[in-house]
């Protein structure tokens, strides 16, 4: 199959060395290589990012040896047209953690570009989505990172959500008192808490997940989806927020917000255009919130 990957049997091989090739195109020298193969063991890192961070190679010559390495092309992204109908294909959250980006679907093929084609290994969940045979191609990170947030723009959302409250509202402000009533909506643009929960709803929604899950921690409050099983890390939002988030789903739940002990089942509706689901909620008290 080569550097192909198939929806029905992900896999994808190489019989050559990175270093090797690396060689090979004149980029490191044998001796480069091997004192760079040990710095890289010592410091515990893959020699990829090794050779990044002492500047020894260029992301683009990084990968233009992966593609070598994995007989596939180079895309220079700058110069690449996206098609955001083929990007949809895959859900959001898988393309962030994994550092992937569909790009264009030819027939019955999908063209995707990654920085690290080892990543794709993990994939395995994917064949039961993809009807397609998927064609990979290298692209350097940095460009790959700005056209997912270009595509994207749901994240920059969330931030400047979080920057506006962070920096003008208290939990105390932000009581539940002054949390509008369940159904009740704002505009999305709107920094507030009832915005920053809807961006969440929204997002899981558009990446077809299965449950919300909102850790706090004594540093920061992970916001995860679970997608074919798998939680994906989404959003964190800083501790002092939490309470208002959690007095914002109560509300919208018709639960008890100054229960904090015990836990508590409830539900609310939520609808983004034409799409109303069924949300069922859960809380459970932690050591942080």
């Amino acid at each position: 199959m080569g550097n192909s990957l198939e929806s029905k049997s992900l896999s994808l091989t190489t019989h050559r060395r990175l270093s090797d090739v690396l060689i090979e195109l004149n980029l490191l020298t044998e001796e480069q290589v091997e004192e760079s193969i040990q710095k890289a063991a010592l410091k515990r890192v893959r020699m990829s990012d090794f050779l990044l961070q002492e500047g020894l190679i260029t992301p683009p010559d990084l990968a233009k040896a992966l593609a070598k390495q994995y007989d596939t092309e180079f895309l220079d992204l700058d110069q690449t047209q996206i098609n955001p109908e083929a990007a949809k294909l895959i859900p959001e959250a898988l393309i962030r953690n994994f550092s992937l980006l569909p790009i264009e679907l030819k027939k019955n093929t999908l063209v995707i570009g990654t920085h690290d084609p080892i990543q794709l290994l993990k994939l395995e969940n994917m064949k039961s989505q993809l009807p397609q045979q998927i064609e990979i191609k290298v692209c350097t990170k940095v460009q790959l990172d700005e056209v997912i947030n270009r595509l994207f723009k749901n994240d920059h959302a969330v931030d400047r959500i979080v920057r506006h409250l962070s920096k003008k509202q208290s939990p105390q402000k932000a009581s539940a008192t002054q949390l509008s009533p369940a159904g009740a909506s704002q505009k999305d643009n709107t920094p507030s808490i009832e915005g920053l929960v809807n961006k969440f709803l929204e997002r899981a929604l558009s990446d077809r997940a299965s449950d919300i899950h909102i850790d706090p921690s004594e540093e920061k409050v992970r916001v995860r989806v679970r997608i074919d099983g798998i939680l994906h890390e989404l959003y964190t939002y800083p501790p002092d927020l939490h309470p208002s988030v959690s007095s914002r789903i109560k509300v919208l739940s018709n639960l008890d917000i100054s229960e904090r002990r015990q836990p508590q089942d409830g539900g609310f509706r939520h609808q983004k255009g034409s799409t109303l689901v069924e949300v069922r909620v859960s809380t459970l008290p932690t050591a942080f919130g």
